[in-house]
């Protein structure tokens, strides 16, 4: 005997519920391993508090009319150059393509940055997009890369 519109609609409704049901499941175990890391994660805050504490200490002693505003968070293990990922290297490639004679890293990440539309920058964002493209370059030296125009 055939299966009726039915039984078609309800067996199509649990295995919609059995998906979600495994979908949920599988975020209450994430949001569990989450919970379990909140004390080390409270106490790596407290410890940081501390340590920042102690060196606005340490500062003011020496210059007391230091202030903390003065200093920009820098996010850990985030890219912080201004240029894409990938793009810089793949624009230093074209720099050093273009080129008609051998260029410093430098003048190859002052020409990325040009060709980026970034004219306003500071020597400390021109240092890291150098020391990005150098590093990028050293470690395909030797190695044949494609980059398509």
């Amino acid at each position: 005997m055939g299966k009726t519109n039915r039984l078609l609609g309800l067996e199509s409704k649990m295995a919609h519920l059995l998906g979600e049901l495994e979908a949920k499941r599988a975020e209450v175990v994430r949001i569990e391993a989450l919970v379990e890391t909140l004390p080390a994660i409270t106490a790596r805050i407290q410890k940081i508090e501390e340590v920042i504490l102690a060196a606005e200490i340490v500062i003011k002693d020496d210059h007391p009319e230091w202030e903390r505003d003065t200093i920009n968070p820098i996010k850990p293990n985030v890219h912080q150059i201004p240029v894409r990922l990938g793009e810089a290297t793949r624009k230093a490639l074209e720099v050093l393509r273009d080129a008609s004679e051998p260029l410093r890293m430098r003048d190859i990440a002052r020409e990325v940055l040009r060709r980026e539309g970034l004219t306003d920058y500071n020597s400390a964002t021109l240092d890291k997009v150098t020391n990005s493209i150098g590093n990028t370059l050293k470690k395909r030296s030797g190695v044949l890369m494609d980059c398509p125009r």
